[in-house]
């Protein structure tokens, strides 16, 4: 009886440590969310859930900086590491910190002529024009800049 005390404390304290480690939703919309893809909602729920890179025909990056800049690519691997860059992306509180100059765009394009846009200012994300702070970003902008070094 004492050893099923035990592994019930010890059952209720990972629990507790679980819910305290994850990270907080933000409503966008009127709605809680966690993640790009729910915030974006819709088809963008779908597209995240049924992802295979090969069904993606390219991946677009946009910079509007100083010197703007365009990436493209059709490499699986990258286009892998994209996705799961942008999902694990978490949002945080909305922000009114915005800049005309640094605007940046990344397009998933199917094979099904379908396309799927994530687009950032300052490097928070934009929802229906409301800016949101992230989080557990910098691997995103990691594969950003690979793309800008392999020539495809």
């Amino acid at each position: 009886m004492k050893g099923v005390r035990i592994l019930y404390v010890l059952l209720l304290a990972m629990c507790l440590i679980g819910c305290i480690n994850k990270p907080p939703k933000t409503t966008v919309n009127n709605e809680t969310v966690g993640d790009i893809w729910s915030a974006t909602g819709g088809e963008y729920i779908t597209f995240s859930k049924t992802f295979s890179a090969s069904d993606i025909d390219h991946v677009d990056y946009m910079f509007n900086g100083e010197e703007p800049l365009q990436f493209v690519t059709r490499d699986p691997r990258i286009i892998n590491e994209l996705f799961d860059a942008v999902s694990a992306i978490e949002i945080g509180e909305e922000t009114n910190e915005v800049a005309d100059d640094y605007e940046e765009l990344i397009v998933f394009y199917t094979t099904a002529q379908e396309r799927y846009s994530i687009r950032f200012n300052m490097r928070h994300l934009v929802l229906n024009e409301q800016y949101y702070l992230i989080t557990n970003d910098d691997a995103l902008w990691n594969v950003t800049q690979k793309m800008g070094e392999v020539k495809e």
